[in-house]
Protein backbone atom coordinates (compact mmCIF):
# COMPACT_ATOMS: atom_id res chain seq x y z
CA UNK A 1 0.00 0.00 0.00
CA UNK A 2 1.02 3.27 -0.75
CA UNK A 3 2.21 5.99 1.89
CA UNK A 4 -1.34 7.83 0.15
CA UNK A 5 -3.30 4.32 0.48
CA UNK A 6 -2.53 4.44 4.31
CA UNK A 7 -3.70 8.15 4.33
CA UNK A 8 -6.68 7.57 3.06
CA UNK A 9 -7.68 4.39 4.70
CA UNK A 10 -8.25 6.03 7.91
CA UNK A 11 -10.41 8.27 6.06
CA UNK A 12 -12.94 5.33 4.65
CA UNK A 13 -16.44 4.72 5.99
CA UNK A 14 -16.13 1.84 8.85
CA UNK A 15 -19.60 0.35 9.86
CA UNK A 16 -20.54 -2.17 12.35
CA UNK A 17 -19.20 -5.05 10.03
CA UNK A 18 -15.61 -4.15 11.16
CA UNK A 19 -16.40 -4.56 14.84
CA UNK A 20 -18.32 -7.92 13.88
CA UNK A 21 -14.86 -8.85 12.17
CA UNK A 22 -12.76 -7.76 15.28
CA UNK A 23 -14.70 -9.76 17.57
CA UNK A 24 -15.10 -13.16 15.34
CA UNK A 25 -11.47 -12.23 14.87
CA UNK A 26 -10.25 -12.08 18.37
CA UNK A 27 -12.81 -14.43 19.96
CA UNK A 28 -11.05 -16.65 22.89
CA UNK A 29 -7.96 -14.43 22.78
CA UNK A 30 -6.68 -11.69 25.41
CA UNK A 31 -8.19 -8.53 25.57
CA UNK A 32 -5.27 -6.61 24.11
CA UNK A 33 -5.88 -8.44 20.47
CA UNK A 34 -9.26 -6.79 20.55
CA UNK A 35 -8.34 -3.25 21.63
CA UNK A 36 -5.04 -3.72 18.98
CA UNK A 37 -7.27 -5.22 16.05
CA UNK A 38 -9.81 -2.07 16.53
CA UNK A 39 -7.13 0.19 16.36
CA UNK A 40 -5.30 -1.55 13.11
CA UNK A 41 -9.16 -1.06 11.64
CA UNK A 42 -9.10 2.56 12.18
CA UNK A 43 -11.11 3.02 15.51
CA UNK A 44 -9.69 5.73 18.05
CA UNK A 45 -11.57 4.65 20.80
CA UNK A 46 -14.90 3.59 22.11
CA UNK A 47 -17.01 4.03 24.93
CA UNK A 48 -19.05 1.64 27.20
CA UNK A 49 -22.16 2.23 29.31
CA UNK A 50 -21.19 -0.54 31.71
CA UNK A 51 -25.72 -0.79 33.25
CA UNK A 52 -26.44 -1.78 29.35
CA UNK A 53 -23.52 -2.44 28.09
CA UNK A 54 -24.29 0.06 24.52
CA UNK A 55 -21.08 0.73 23.05
CA UNK A 56 -19.74 3.56 21.12
CA UNK A 57 -17.26 3.09 18.46
CA UNK A 58 -15.56 6.33 17.36
CA UNK A 59 -12.85 7.04 14.58
CA UNK A 60 -11.93 9.84 12.17
CA UNK A 61 -12.38 12.19 15.38
CA UNK A 62 -16.15 12.39 14.71
CA UNK A 63 -17.26 9.45 13.50
CA UNK A 64 -19.38 7.39 15.56
CA UNK A 65 -21.22 3.70 15.26
CA UNK A 66 -23.87 2.83 18.11
CA UNK A 67 -24.11 -0.66 19.67
CA UNK A 68 -26.89 -1.39 21.61
CA UNK A 69 -25.79 -3.79 24.58
CA UNK A 70 -26.80 -7.55 24.31
CA UNK A 71 -28.27 -8.26 27.88
CA UNK A 72 -31.19 -9.65 28.70
CA UNK A 73 -30.91 -7.56 32.26
CA UNK A 74 -29.49 -4.34 33.03
CA UNK A 75 -26.25 -4.39 35.52
CA UNK A 76 -26.63 -2.23 39.07
CA UNK A 77 -23.97 -0.35 39.08
CA UNK A 78 -23.20 0.59 43.00
CA UNK A 79 -23.17 4.12 43.61
CA UNK A 80 -19.33 3.84 45.47
CA UNK A 81 -16.32 3.37 43.84
CA UNK A 82 -13.90 1.19 45.29
CA UNK A 83 -11.03 1.93 43.89
CA UNK A 84 -9.31 -1.92 44.86
CA UNK A 85 -12.29 -3.82 43.70
CA UNK A 86 -11.97 -2.10 39.98
CA UNK A 87 -8.25 -3.18 40.57
CA UNK A 88 -9.12 -6.47 41.72
CA UNK A 89 -11.78 -7.28 38.64
CA UNK A 90 -8.91 -5.70 35.65
CA UNK A 91 -6.54 -8.16 37.29
CA UNK A 92 -9.12 -11.28 37.58
CA UNK A 93 -9.95 -10.77 33.70
CA UNK A 94 -6.39 -10.11 32.43
CA UNK A 95 -5.03 -13.21 34.16
CA UNK A 96 -8.57 -15.14 32.53
CA UNK A 97 -10.31 -15.87 35.58
CA UNK A 98 -13.05 -14.40 34.00
CA UNK A 99 -15.06 -13.67 30.87
CA UNK A 100 -15.89 -10.56 29.91
CA UNK A 101 -19.71 -10.49 31.03
CA UNK A 102 -18.42 -11.40 34.57
CA UNK A 103 -15.61 -8.58 34.57
CA UNK A 104 -18.39 -5.92 33.66
CA UNK A 105 -20.23 -7.38 36.75
CA UNK A 106 -17.13 -7.09 38.90
CA UNK A 107 -16.79 -3.60 37.58
CA UNK A 108 -20.15 -2.76 38.15
CA UNK A 109 -20.18 -3.95 41.89
CA UNK A 110 -16.70 -1.49 42.25
CA UNK A 111 -18.83 1.35 41.16
CA UNK A 112 -17.87 1.44 37.22
CA UNK A 113 -20.85 2.93 35.69
CA UNK A 114 -19.00 4.09 31.96
CA UNK A 115 -15.36 3.50 31.04
CA UNK A 116 -13.61 4.54 27.87
CA UNK A 117 -10.75 2.47 25.91
CA UNK A 118 -8.48 5.02 24.10
CA UNK A 119 -6.99 3.32 21.15
CA UNK A 120 -4.53 6.02 20.08
CA UNK A 121 -3.01 6.23 23.73
CA UNK A 122 -3.18 2.88 24.49
CA UNK A 123 -5.31 3.17 28.15
CA UNK A 124 -8.72 2.53 29.73
CA UNK A 125 -10.36 5.14 31.91
CA UNK A 126 -12.99 3.70 34.12
CA UNK A 127 -15.61 6.07 35.50
CA UNK A 128 -17.38 6.39 38.44
CA UNK A 129 -20.92 7.62 39.52
CA UNK A 130 -18.87 11.28 40.61
CA UNK A 131 -16.68 12.75 37.80
CA UNK A 132 -13.97 12.39 40.46
CA UNK A 133 -14.09 8.92 40.37
CA UNK A 134 -11.62 7.51 37.63
CA UNK A 135 -9.11 5.08 37.48
CA UNK A 136 -6.83 4.69 34.24
CA UNK A 137 -4.95 1.41 33.33
CA UNK A 138 -2.76 0.78 30.16
CA UNK A 139 -3.57 -1.37 27.76
CA UNK A 140 -0.60 -4.01 27.71
CA UNK A 141 0.40 -4.42 23.66
CA UNK A 142 0.46 -7.91 22.67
Amino acid sequence: MTDVGRVFKHFEMLTIDHIREVEQLTFGKPYPHYAHHLRKAGFEKYEVNVRNHDRKFIYNIIEEIFVPGHFEEDLQCADTFELSAVVAAIKNNQEGKTDYSKFLEEIAHAGVHTYTANLTEMQIIYNGKKVSEVYAEPIPSI
